[in-house]
This record gives structure tokens, C-alpha cells and sequence, in this order.
């Protein structure tokens, strides 16, 4: 059977794909996103891959928390910088020939303050709490 080219038009304008024996090839539509990982900690580097993500599509991200970059693997870095809490941001998907592109995910993120060291209770500062330790 011989492949043909035919072109529709939608709502993003003209789209050309492929029908063999009158079978037609609809235009990827773009789904959610997710990013590997969304909680991190402070002064801890990190990255990821952006789950849901079309083979060649583009992905931008808006509102990115401090330390965060979208890479073209795609993926996601983080620096370890930035400040603690939780972070609400985008990512917006654009792929040529898609039916709902550029398609826009909110997500959420949460930075962690890092963890504190250990108290050294052989300092007379941390008496106290030895002796509170101790009594329980």
C-alpha cells in the first residue's frame, strides 16, 4: 500500500501527516509533565529527568525556584542554591504538529533546609541536654 501525504486544518493552522490505505495519522496531542524528583534538599546538588515528555517537543520552564534549570534532555538540574520552602512554578511543552501546543503543567517543589550536625556534647554549652537526655 502507498503511503500519502494529506493536510487538515485545526485550530493551530495547517497540519500535514500521513494515511496509508485511508488510515490517518492525528497530530500528537501533549500530556502532562513531572519532574523525577520534587522534593530536594539545600546545598545538595541534584537532577532529573521531566516525565511525560514527547520525543522533540521543547520544554520552557516559567517561574522556576531559585537553583532550578530545564535542560534539553529534557531534564532538570538543581545547583544545591537557592532558599528552603515550597515552590509552585510551569513548564510549558511546545511540539510542531501537536493539537493542544504549547501545552502548560503546574507543579509543585519543595526545597528542604539542610539537615543540622550533630551536637558535640562534649561542649559544656550542650550539658544541659546531656542531663535532659539522660533523665528521660
Amino acid at each position: 500500500m502507498t503511503a500519502r501525504q494529506i493536510a487538515w486544518i485545526n485550530d493551530q493552522g495547517l497540519v500535514v501527516g500521513q494515511t496509508v490505505a485511508g488510515a490517518f495519522d492525528s497530530p500528537p496531542s501533549l500530556g502532562p509533565l513531572a519532574l523525577s524528583a520534587d522534593v530536594l534538599t539545600l546545598g545538595i546538588p541534584a537532577s532529573g529527568a521531566i516525565l511525560g515528555a514527547s520525543a522533540g517537543s521543547t520544554i520552557v520552564g516559567g517561574s522556576l525556584p531559585p537553583g532550578i534549570t530545564v535542560n534539553a534532555a529534557p531534564g532538570w538540574a538543581y545547583d544545591g542554591g537557592g532558599t528552603a520552602g515550597s515552590f509552585i512554578f510551569t513548564l510549558a511543552e511546545t511540539l510542531t504538529g501537536s493539537a493542544n501546543s504549547p501545552n502548560i503543567t503546574s507543579l509543585a517543589l519543595a526545597i528542604l533546609a539542610s539537615a543540622t550536625s550533630a551536637l558535640d556534647f562534649s561542649q559544656l554549652a550542650n550539658s544541659g541536654l546531656i542531663a535532659a537526655l539522660r533523665s528521660f
